[in-house]
């Protein structure tokens, strides 16, 4: 029968530590403080790794969302279609909503026009 030496036997019961019995606690904590406070050092840089790959992966889908814009299929119908389309659709909403709502939509289907024939005049150019 062997007959393992518990170091920290004695520290169970409540009594102060002898010096060699301070020293030893120290080098049993040594080792784990130190690993511990790498651990501590590597998440803090995996964090801030992880924080820059978040800002990468925004701007990234910002990006991605407005080029998917580009591939809409409502670019390849004739600008002269998408006239007369949202011609009707402001027309049927200013009847179906008050009178300072019109105005407000007839100030947007103006400008949406003229952007689209100014983009209709450049095409035909």
């Amino acid at each position: 029968m062997t007959i393992q030496f518990d170091p920290f036997a004695r520290l169970r019961v409540w009594s102060p530590l002898s010096p060699h019995e301070e020293s030893l606690v120290k080098q049993t904590l040594c080792d784990p403080q130190c690993r511990l406070k790498e651990i501590s050092r590597h998440i803090q840089r995996l964090e801030s790794e992880l924080e820059s790959l978040r800002r990468q992966e925004a701007a990234l889908n910002r990006v991605v969302h407005a080029s998917q814009g580009l591939r809409a299929p409502i670019r390849s119908l004739p600008l002269e279609l998408l006239l007369e389309v949202f011609s009707h659709c402001t027309e049927t909403l200013i009847s179906c909503s008050d009178p300072a709502a019109g105005d407000i939509l007839n100030l947007k289907s103006d400008t949406a026009s003229s952007r689209l024939q100014e983009r209709a005049i450049k095409t035909q150019k």
